[in-house]
């Protein structure tokens, strides 16, 4: 059974509708008559129905969808599985052979054959139609070559474009997508203590997030003690006094992506350590606050990492990125990078995205702060509402400061 909410109603049927009518606007700029959706995180999107995004089911499931019909036709070997007649708002689930496709996607037995079928039904043997880049590529070409008439072309950018602003309903799944990120949170940084084993703290998380609902891991939740940037998993090494710990987890629920990151310190925290974290802290505060519909991922950036300057008094900057655009993918559109490293892009109310800015301190580790933010009318909603101090952690007790 899906997990409820512990707060909000949500909608999935308005959610998958709306989503359904944003891609159809979309295709129409672009000029697709239709599109095939083949990875999970694509047609959960699409359908607002819960499914799991492992091996093997991620390539087992196949979406179509025209530009006139209210919703897709969806092709899967699990439909008693996924597909309950108490939980299933869609009118057209066809079941496909459970063949050897399912074990092994380059395979070719018939599902080419399925979505033939149904692209016909839907006046697809003709046209122009775009195809989700994550379709296995012995599918595509089996489809392909059933229809010499159609116009094949990706739909990445229709179906990236389409994802970017998110309706009320995907906020709502977010925000509690979020809340069970806060409970992980709170269980990693009490487990941060001197002589523990970064996987083992990260066990810790692991734990608490599924027992308060999460259905997957974003990834595995990354405790990085120390000088180790650039390393972004757990690993063996043990936590050690006066050292930096970066606590950074994502979790999923119902197909949607949290992520959140804090920093603790083990022992007492020198001076330079306070100040970096001060500056950090308030460069994210003012970064917030000036987070808006109209300016651009560039504006952020540059805004943020002039903060940082100024209040470290050069002493330190920001890397190339601040964050990047979440929801049905852990990373999506929008990056809010420096200017080399992306596209322009304007933020719109409805866009949600990580904002992490980082610093790393030589000698000690990584200053992070991770937040899930979305934009809303007038400014910005903080979806991750962990508390924002250092917490010191000293012979087993806990400061946040």
């Amino acid at each position: 059974m899906r997990p409820h909410a512990s707060t909000e109603h949500i909608d999935w049927k308005k959610l998958a509708r709306e989503n359904t009518a944003k891609l159809q606007e979309i295709m129409e700029k672009h000029d697709l008559d239709g599109v095939i959706v083949g990875s999970m995180n694509n047609i959960i999107w699409l359908t607002g129905v819960p499914m799991t995004t492992d091996y093997p089911y991620f390539f087992t499931h196949i979406a179509l969808l025209n530009r006139t019909e209210e919703e897709p036709i969806l092709l899967s070997p699990y439909v008693r599985d996924f597909f309950p007649e108490e939980e299933n708002w869609l009118e057209d689930v066809r079941a496909i052979p459970f063949t050897k496709e399912i074990e092994d996607p380059p395979a070719l037995v018939n599902w080419h054959l399925e979505v033939v079928r149904a692209l016909k039904n839907l006046n697809l043997a003709e046209g122009r139609v775009g195809v989700d880049p994550r379709l296995s590529i012995p599918l595509y070409e089996g489809i392909k070559k059933e229809l010499p008439d159609v116009e094949f072309v990706s739909a990445g950018h229709t179906l990236c474009d389409a994802r970017q602003i998110k309706s009320v309903e995907e906020i709502k799944v977010l925000r509690h997508s979020c809340s069970i990120a806060e409970m992980g949170m709170e269980a990693g940084l009490a487990a941060v203590k001197i002589g523990a084993v970064e996987r083992e703290i990260a066990g810790e998380v692991s734990k608490a997030l599924f027992a308060k609902g999460a259905t997957a891991l974003g990834f595995m939740p990354n405790i990085a003690a120390g000088e180790r940037p650039g390393i972004l998993f757990s690993s063996s090494k043990f936590v050690r006094r006066n050292e930096l710990v970066r606590v950074d987890i994502s979790s999923v629920w119902n197909g949607y992506y949290s992520c959140i990151a804090r920093t603790v310190f083990t022992g007492k925290p020198a001076n330079e350590i306070m100040d970096v974290y001060n500056a950090l802290k308030e460069a994210h505060e003012k970064g917030l606050e000036y987070i808006k519909p109209g300016i651009t991922n560039y504006q952020l950036y540059e805004f943020t990492k002039k903060e940082i300057e100024k209040l470290t008094g050069g002493g330190y900057s920001l890397p190339f990125f601040l964050g990047h655009g979440i929801g049905v993918s852990l990373i999506d559109e929008p990056w809010i990078f420096e200017k080399s490293s992306c596209e322009e892009t304007e933020l719109k109310e409805g866009m949600c995205f990580l904002f992490e800015p980082v610093i790393h301190v030589q000698g000690y580790g990584d200053v992070a702060l991770t937040d899930c933010v979305a934009v809303t009318e007038t400014g910005v909603e903080l979806l991750t509402r962990t508390d924002r101090s250092l917490f010191i952690e000293e012979f087993g007790v806990y400061q946040r400061v």
